[in-house]
């Protein structure tokens, strides 16, 4: 038997309540990277990339990692088009763009940003046939430092079209924009002999329901290995489908690529085909041959330019021999404009002039003069309504001529129903009363002559009226008259 003191039975308690007299085995717990996770590795590597099919997608290992940078090797191949660009899902059935998408042939890169469960590099090749390509992927848990180099020009730089038929009409792929405008520069090439003559390039934006017009379809010279440069304006867009539109058959090439201008970058404010625009220099340059300048866009700042020679000629403003002025040229819609000293003019042989007033009253126009005129003439021997009356005007005689037969008395009123029998009245400038027995009393073979037609010689008093002939007896008389109505 074994007998143990007080003290030592205490003791052997609080250890055995602590658990410290038998404890179990620790577990092992992983508590994550204590150094950020990189993965590496080549996704494509063949020598015989087939084109023929529309889009390629290569998984790539998860290590945790949020940038992910993609770089490839291709070759030119005419007639191919190449993107490659780094995708990602949460669920592995919606993929986002998490990288811009790469265009150029030979050789590019991209990066993407974010973490997600799934990642992928999707290779798209058309065209046909098939093209050597290699593509690498690598990703970090690092941030990236801002992107230069390579990996900077795959997200500005976009190939439109790579050597295909200057005679087909092309609908580039839809080009994301890195920078969320349109800003930059559409380059176009024909290569192998001269594009079609009538070819126009174009840039239209993708908007909800359809696209709006960035750039108008504009001319392409039709000069072979040119290379002609289109300014498209900077518009807010996500998506831009550049468009090319064949004036006819081509017997060259077409090669197209988009350089978009990235943000902070000076103005671009114009290019014109196989020149080099040149913006915001701070030292003078060197330039020969023709320089064709513009303004720029509407708008702008106006240019301070001093002129002294015109067309070869020198000239000084404020001279007083118009061989030494700068002659000036009103516009059509000018208004009044102060004049100071004697004004002298000559206007030229036999020219028209328009008077509006004469001693400071203004000129009426005469009926006559400012009306078609109407000619009559007439023969009877009774009482005759020679002119029927238009509503809400009068008639003016121009010229009058009256000859009788026989003595007769003649009257010439106005009035209306049948030969002016109701009011009846005279008419304002002509001969005799209200009835042929106070009319103008004319011998045998006589007769009165009024006015020449170039102005009224009567004029009716009341609008619509009829004018009529009153007789004294049935005698032959004939009138010959002109007139106008007003």
């Amino acid at each position: 038997m074994k007998f143990f003191s007080r003290s030592s039975l205490l003791i052997s308690l609080v250890f055995s309540l602590l658990g410290l007299t038998s404890p179990e085995s620790a577990r092992g717990q992983f508590i994550g990277y204590t150094s950020p996770q990189t993965d590496a590795e080549t996704v494509v590597n063949t020598g015989a990339f087939s084109c023929a099919t529309n889009e390629l997608d290569f998984p790539v290992k998860n290590l945790g990692q949020a940038v992910h940078y993609v770089a490839y090797t291709g070759s030119f191949a005419p007639g191919i088009g190449l993107s490659v660009g780094v995708q990602g899902s949460m669920d592995g059935t919606t993929w986002l763009p998490i990288s811009d998408v790469a265009t150029n042939l030979s050789i590019g890169a991209v990066v993407g940003f974010g973490y997600y469960p799934i990642v992928r590099v999707q290779v798209k090749c058309t065209g046909g046939g098939t093209i050597p390509l290699r593509v690498n992927y690598s990703g970090t848990s690092v941030s990236s430092p801002v992107t230069a180099g390579i990996n900077d020009f795959g997200a500005y730089q976009k190939l439109l079209w790579d050597q295909t038929n200057s005679g087909a009409g092309q609908a580039g792929e839809v080009t994301p924009t890195p920078y969320g405008n349109t800003s930059g520069v559409i380059f176009i090439t024909y290569l192998g002999g001269a594009g079609p003559a009538g070819s126009t390039i174009a840039l239209q934006c993708i908007v909800p329901g359809g696209t709006i017009t960035v750039l108008a379809p504009t001319a392409i010279a039709t000069t072979s290995g040119l290379t002609q440069s289109f300014v498209v304006p900077a518009v807010p867009c996500t998506d831009a489908i550049a468009q090319y539109a064949p004036g006819g058959a081509g017997v060259g090439l077409l090669a197209g690529s988009y350089l978009f201008a990235k943000p902070g970058a000076p103005p671009i404010m114009g290019a014109t085909a196989g020149n080099v625009f040149v913006t915001n220099f701070p030292t003078t340059q060197a330039v020969s041959g023709t320089v064709t300048a513009n303004q720029g866009t509407a708008g702008a700042q106006a240019w301070l330019a001093d002129l002294h020679s015109v067309g070869g000629t020198t000239f000084s403003l404020g001279q007083a021999l118009k061989a030494a002025s700068l002659p000036v040229t009103l516009a059509s819609d000018q208004g009044t404009l102060p004049v100071s000293g004697t004004v002298t003019t000559t206007p030229p042989a036999n020219a028209s002039t328009n008077v509006a007033q004469i001693g400071g009253t203004a000129v009426l126009a005469d009926p006559c003069q400012s009306n078609s005129k109407v000619y009559l003439s007439q023969q009877f021997t009774a009482n005759t309504q020679i002119i029927t009356g238009t509503a809400s005007k009068k008639i003016y005689v121009c010229s009058w001529n009256i000859v009788v037969g026989a003595a007769t008395n003649v009257a010439v009123v106005e009035g209306t129903g049948s030969v002016c029998g109701a009011g009846t009245a005279t008419f304002p400038g002509m001969t005799g009363g209200t009835t042929a027995a106070t009319g103008v009393n004319l011998g045998a073979n006589g007769g009165l002559t009024y006015g020449n037609g170039a102005i009224a010689v009567a004029g009716e008093a009341t609008n619509a009226d009829n004018v009529c002939v009153l007789i004294s007896a049935a005698n032959q008389t004939n009138v010959n008259l002109s007139y106008v109505v007003q």
